[in-house]
């Protein structure tokens, strides 16, 4: 039996059919390119079936492949104008593009075709929850049903569609469920790729990081010599954890004329896979030279410059919150930089990355488990407190709880520490991230402007989050949030 992505009006070409069911079976377990090498086969036999095209797609998508996943959905839509599927997918690449209009488009096109195309109605279920209609959502999303016969990734997506809409309907444990069982299913999808056999993937990587950052000697914690600021006139990591504030706060400050910004790009790449081992390579990273210091410099600035930004003569703002497990790297290479550190309810920060798209890491991963999500934000936090205690580095820290309360006063104490004048153009930071095309979980939420949805989210999900609380009560105390 096809799948609901791979049905079509035209049957498998004879001699194919073997090759088809394999393919769809390889796709339900997430199994891409074993996947995709059954589809070439297909193919080979009869190079004019549309819906082999789809479902190499559909095994593309699961590779990380985006592009040569898009091409081939719409090369099948050319070839079979009556098939639903690839107008489907079409619908949420555009979405996931930020591409709401051609998103809507290519989901009704799917649903005139075939009015049960799951990823048309997750797609148009997704555009009523960002116009804050949960009730037109869920109307769209119930008939999908539960997306068994979806991929993993995709079936992820309707199930963390439909939860929003139970969320915003005020029917939490239902909510929960569904966030759950997107978690739970990634979590097996990804689960050769993020949680072994490497020893240092995820957790144990920050656990090991925190406490070889703590055992180190001082020396860790004195910059290496030579040149640092690249042209730039300054020089901010925006660090912290994930759905802390980080893109609101970026966004704000590429609004000012005397700043450019970058929005979480590897810049730091070379460095960290140079010192990833501790602690081996720790101890390296203490004694580091200045020849190689500047080479890592070199190729830092090389990096942001290949990213379409030209920080001479500017304040450049470097986001990157995962740069808080790496920031001795900072220490060492930029000791004339600053950091500046969005706090947010830990509670809030573990459940929203728990619930929230992530592209997969071994570290992302471990957001898809409650209790382990908490256990990297403590290692994170303990990373920066120790940073804060061992170097330099000016640190401007605030809640963004406050930031949403008083927008202009934080911002306005923020472009004072940067040694900055004040700018209207910090308070456009809504139309700033629709013309940047942010791509974080953030994006949708920094779009409507500032708003309190997210503050305290966790307290109507008490029951379920309990794992998580006494990894993070410290944190509660320590930042001074309620218990």
């Amino acid at each position: 039996m096809m799948t609901q992505e791979i049905k079509a009006v035209q049957t498998p070409p004879e001699g194919a059919g073997p090759f088809f069911d394999l393919a769809e079976d390889l796709l339900r377990q997430g199994r891409g390119a074993e996947a995709l090498s059954a589809w070439a086969q297909a193919l080979e036999i009869d190079p004019r079936f549309a819906p082999g095209f789809h479902g190499a797609g559909l095994a593309l998508e699961l590779m990380g492949d985006e592009p040569a996943a898009q091409a081939s959905f719409r090369h099948a839509a050319r070839m079979a104008p009556d098939l639903a599927a690839p107008l489907g997918s079409l619908a949420q690449a555009a979405l996931r593009d930020r591409l709401p209009i051609e998103a809507r488009v290519f989901a009704e096109a799917a649903l005139t075709r075939d009015p049960a195309e799951p990823c048309a109605r997750a797609v148009l279920g997704r555009l009523a929850l960002d116009a804050h209609d949960p009730a037109q959502a869920l109307a769209w999303l119930e008939p999908a049903g539960t997306g068994a016969d979806l991929i993993p990734t995709r079936r992820a997506v309707l199930q963390r569609a439909m939860a929003d809409a139970l969320d915003a309907l005020g029917r939490k444990a239902e909510a929960f469920d569904g966030y759950a069982s997107a978690a739970g299913g990634l979590r097996r999808h990804h689960a050769g790729a993020c949680a072994g056999p490497q020893p240092m993937a995820g957790l144990d990587l920050c656990r090991t990081l925190a406490q070889g950052y703590a055992a180190a000697p001082e020396s860790l914690w004195r910059p290496a010599p030579g040149s640092t600021d690249g042209g730039a006139a300054g020089h901010v990591f925006v660090v912290g954890f994930p759905r802390s504030g980080t893109t609101l706060l970026e966004q704000a400050l590429a609004g000012h004329p005397d700043i450019v910004a970058l929005e979480e790009r590897p810049t730091l790449l070379t460095a960290i896979e140079g010192y990833l081992d501790p602690p081996a390579g720790l101890a390296a990273l203490a004694d580091l030279d200045e020849a190689t210091a500047e080479q890592l410099r070199r190729d830092y600035w090389a990096r942001v410059r290949g990213f379409g930004v030209e920080p001479a003569g500017k304040v450049f703002v470097d986001k990157q919150p995962f740069y808080s497990l790496w920031l001795p790297l900072i220490v060492k290479l930029f000791p004339g930089a600053r950091l500046v550190v969005p706090r947010r309810d830990p509670r809030d920060v573990v459940l929203s990355c728990f619930r929230r798209p992530f592209p997969m890491t071994p570290v992302t991963y471990e957001f898809l488990d409650l209790e382990r999500g908490a256990q990297v934000f403590d290692a994170a936090m303990r990373i920066l407190d120790l940073t804060c205690e061992r170097s330099t580095l000016p640190v401007f820290d605030y809640r963004h709880e406050d930031l949403i309360e008083d927008f202009d006063g934080v911002c306005g104490a923020l472009c004072r520490f940067l040694g900055l004048a004040w700018n209207e153009g910090l308070r456009d930071f809504a139309q700033t991230a629709r013309a940047r095309r942010v791509t974080t979980p953030s994006a949708t939420q920094v779009v409507r402007g500032l708003n309190r949805d997210g503050v305290g989210a966790w307290r109507a999900y008490g029951p379920q989050v309990q794992a998580m609380q006494p990894i993070l009560d410290p944190w509660v105390r320590r930042l001074g949030y309620a218990p």
